[in-house]
């Protein structure tokens, strides 16, 4: 097996960069399995339509953004497609209480 930073020529600069290389190899294959399975090829595609939407509403490289949801498909969209515009992801769990 090879690393995937070899694989893709460097290592990848953000987590939004690091679905290009498996979306591009396996496109068709299962990335997320939960009530609904997401490919990647879906998985990248809808994180890029949800950066698009994220930018058009004012969010910017290095400002920094709360993620609160469940472990879901829409989690991981919103991760790749915040960290794809170079916002700092602080995801927050919704099964952690406060104690």
């Amino acid at each position: 097996m090879i690393p995937i930073a070899e694989a893709i020529g460097g290592a990848p600069q953000t987590i939004g960069s690091l679905l290009d290389w498996p979306a591009s190899l396996y496109a068709g294959r299962p990335a997320i399995d939960s009530c609904k399975i997401v490919t990647f090829g879906e998985l990248r595609e809808r994180s890029v339509i949800r950066a698009g939407v994220l930018a058009n509403f004012g969010v910017r490289r290095f400002e920094r953004w709360g993620l609160i949801a469940d472990n879901s498909p829409e989690f991981f969209i919103s991760l790749f497609a915040l960290s794809q515009l170079g916002a700092v992801v602080a995801p927050v769990s919704t099964i952690q209480t406060g104690e």
